[in-house]
């Protein structure tokens, strides 16, 4: 049998005592009317399509991030790249892309990351992610953490400097170890 949350309108498990979406208690009275929610803003928990997948989305994200960076590092290794011959400028288009890496990388991590709340004990990841206020503070993490890494890897691939390449590399590493358990 379904229950439906007297906060967030959202039908959950009989089974479950909090909410998979708003993490409200399932017992306590409302605190606005659910009938003022339409149906179709309803979320069902058991409905694939409707659900969010955090880890889907790093995972793929990532994956893609790992992959671009990879074949640049291949395509230097065998000699097709850097786009750019070694001259006066190719340094500072070097230095340009790993210090904007460095910079996303600061904002991300020290500026945002202090910003999304810790997952309250007894938590699952699950119930955590379902919370509507958490997807688009970490994922605004991820996108410029990733996007740090793409800018670094197109420096490394247009002049080959090794500085480009190890932020790439921070970038990557950072991106990784912001996954959606981590939170």
């Amino acid at each position: 049998m379904a229950m439906e949350c007297p906060h967030c309108g959202t039908v959950n498990s009989a089974m479950s005592g909090r909410c998979l979406r708003c993490g409200g208690d399932l017992s306590a009275p409302p605190r606005r009317p659910s009938a003022a929610r339409s149906p179709a803003s309803r979320m069902s928990v058991g409905n694939a399509a409707t659900s969010a997948d955090p880890a889907r989305l790093h995972r793929s994200v990532g994956i893609g991030l790992s992959v671009l960076s990879s074949v640049f590092l291949v395509l230097t290794y065998l000699g097709i790249a850097p786009i750019l011959r070694v001259d006066t400028v190719a340094p500072v288009i070097a230095y340009a892309p790993a210090a904007i890496a460095v910079a996303l990388w600061g904002v991300a991590l020290l500026i945002l990351r202090p910003r999304v709340p810790g997952r309250p004990p007894g938590w699952s990841v699950e119930q955590f992610w379902s919370a509507p206020e958490m997807g688009g503070k970490v994922v605004s993490i991820w996108f410029l953490l990733e996007g740090g890494g793409i800018i670094a890897a197109v420096g490394y691939f247009l002049t080959g400097e090794p500085t480009s390449a190890i932020a790439m590399g921070l970038m990557n590493a950072a991106y990784w170890l912001c996954g959606p358990d981590r939170f």
